[in-house]
């Protein structure tokens, strides 16, 4: 693809680069605003994103990149960005992706337990609140707390059709369940580490077998809930009992956690994560267009139901239940809530 497409900011900043003369290969989108493109070029590739002016995206990035490649962990390098256009160019980690990987042959159990070896390893990290960039500025990790859970989960009774209940009433049976999501200590979260940001590097050596992708939006929070983005993914069946293997292969790596209360942070967290995956879906949408989103809903209800079975979800479950929400909807683009 030729790159007349790409502002004058952009065409300095790969001239600057040498890349001027590359073929460009626009990538398949997720559900943010960010535009990803693969460079190529004398036999290599190279990852060419565009993100939002305005927002911490890069500055994020780039932080985050430098702690977790400190930590041993494989994040794909940060070779060049530009703070004032919201450019970045990064080391090109392939297309061998969890779901394909082991489409391929690669063996399921292996990986997913690489996955959760990455967990231990970076929830027995210290974790400074700020984080360093290279130029010596500093980036601040935001802490996950009540507001913003209930803020996540409020999408539900926003966007969701026929959840227009009262948004307070929804919130206080959530209030009850936010101190019993949390377990000592907060530990950094990736917020959507799951397959569609994993990629298998079979050439390399233990954790660093974990390609790790899109964590800018990192915070500190429960250890339970990056456990929960992997093994519940609305993109990819994990079965049943290779959940349950690795949440008691993760446990075994915490000896002094109390079993009874993760499990129950575990699926707090899981209800949480899958109502507000509702929401955005329903919200792309309605507001976005984004209708290929809908498709994965039967899942992710599938998902709460196995969350909301925990003891300590009885009150919500009860919400959902008698709610009798629609599993399935039309495309309804550019309608407003």
């Amino acid at each position: 693809m030729h790159n007349s497409h790409l502002s004058q900011s952009a065409l300095r900043f790969l001239h600057k680069n040498q890349l001027s003369d590359a073929l460009i290969e626009n990538l398949p989108g997720d559900a943010s605003t960010r535009h990803y493109s693969r460079l190529y070029l004398g036999g290599k590739s190279y990852i060419f994103a565009q993100v939002p002016k305005g927002t911490d995206d890069i500055v994020a990035t780039v932080a985050l990149t430098q702690i977790l490649a400190d930590f041993g962990l494989s994040v794909p390098e940060v070779l060049d960005y530009d703070l004032g256009y919201a450019l970045i160019l990064f080391e090109d980690f392939g297309d061998s992706l969890y779901a394909t990987a082991i489409a391929q042959g690669a063996e399921e159990v292996l990986l997913y337990r690489t996955a959760c070896d990455v967990l231990v390893h970076l929830h027995k990290q210290e974790i400074p609140p700020t984080l360093k960039l290279p130029d010596g500025a500093d980036y601040s990790l935001s802490q996950c707390d009540s507001g913003r859970l209930s803020a996540e989960v409020a999408l539900f009774v926003q966007w969701y059709p026929g959840a227009d209940k009262d948004e307070q009433d929804f919130a206080h049976l959530w209030k009850a369940l936010w101190p019993l999501a949390w377990l000592e200590k907060p530990v950094l979260v990736q917020f959507d580490y799951h397959s569609p940001n994993l990629i298998w590097l079979p050439d390399r050596e233990g954790l660093q077998r974990v390609g790790i992708l899109d964590f800018q939006d990192s915070f500190l929070g429960s250890r339970a809930y990056d456990l929960v983005s992997l093994l519940q993914d609305p993109r990819r069946d994990v079965p049943a009992d290779l959940e349950s293997d690795m949440i008691e292969y993760y446990l075994c790596q915490h000896p002094k956690l109390n079993h009874r209360s993760f499990r129950q942070a575990y699926a707090i967290m899981g209800a949480q994560r899958m109502t507000r995956i509702l929401g955005t879906f329903a919200r792309l949408d309605r507001r976005d267009g984004k209708s290929h989103y809908l498709n994965f809903l039967p899942k992710v209800w599938d998902l709460l139901d196995r969350n909301l079975d925990h003891p300590a979800c009885g009150d919500l479950a009860r919400f959902f239940r008698q709610g009798n929400f629609a599993r399935n909807l039309s495309p309804q683009a550019g309608s407003q809530p």
